[in-house]
């Protein structure tokens, strides 16, 4: 199972739309590769559809 944790540095981040980076947990490799959101982070809006995988 992969989880998403946003993340600003090297702190959690409560807002998911806006974190600085994404961290994806994947449970069954024990891998957590950090993605940047640098095109969301100061997006107005759609910023979850853009996100969210197509």
């Amino acid at each position: 199972m992969k989880s998403a944790v946003t993340a600003q540095g090297t702190r959690l981040n409560p807002r998911f739309g806006r974190a600085k980076c994404l961290i994806v947990v994947n449970t069954e490799t024990g891998s957590f590769p950090a993605a940047g959101n640098g095109v969301n982070l100061n997006a107005a809006l759609g910023r979850a559809y853009k996100q969210a995988p197509h």
